[in-house]
């Protein structure tokens, strides 16, 4: 957490989710590449040529949490090619959210559908897909009574994306305040401000 909060992640520490890539784009930590362990395992050299990253650079991979081991398994191919700096977050995508920190949705998630998408931008083009129920309220409006009711019958465990503008500071508030209403599957998409 304190490397992303550097801005470090995906810069002079290169992070990898080492989930498959439906995880992947339903929800990563910012500036993380997804590098599957299934495909890393196939052609190692390959895959690990292919991100041309100094030995000696900081890699850390992650994965579903503490039961998983796909990034711990990533990790170790990683240290046997020579990456001595080649770490584990074992908390993974659980103890991420559990710091209250962001996860990003790619456009490919938001597309396929069957999701919740916050837009806090009321009048503001936003993405539309099939399949996808869009709520357009004002950040005031969402903590409101209007924003409540609407949200209120949904179920606390369904995906919601909030749309990103480039404000993180609107992105951290939109998504605090779905927690403060016991949401938990959240991410955000960044979109242009």
């Amino acid at each position: 957490v304190a490397w992303y909060e550097k801005g470090l992640l995906g810069k002079d520490v290169k992070l990898f989710d080492s989930r498959p890539p439906g995880k992947y784009i339903a929800g990563h930590i910012p500036g993380a590449i997804n590098l599957p362990l299934d495909v890393l395992k196939k052609e190692p050299a390959v895959v690990i040529e292919k991100y041309a990253i100094p030995k000696t650079s900081k890699v850390v991979f992650y994965c579903a949490g503490r039961e998983c081991t796909l990034s711990v398994d990533s990790a170790e191919i990683f240290r046997k090619a020579g990456y001595a700096d080649a770490m584990v977050y074992r908390n993974g995508v659980p103890g991420w959210n559990q710091k209250l920190q962001p996860l990003v949705a790619t456009e490919a998630f938001v597309k396929k559908g069957n999701l919740i998408l916050v837009d806090t931008t009321p009048g503001q083009g936003t993405i539309v897909a099939p399949n996808v129920q869009t709520l357009q309220l004002s950040l005031k409006e969402l903590g409101a009574d209007k924003g409540k009711a609407l949200l209120a019958d949904l179920s606390r465990n369904a995906p919601l994306v909030v749309v990103g503008r480039g404000d993180a500071e609107a992105i951290n508030a939109a998504l605090e305040e779905l927690r403060d209403q016991d949401f938990r599957r959240l991410a955000y998409i960044p979109l242009g401000a």
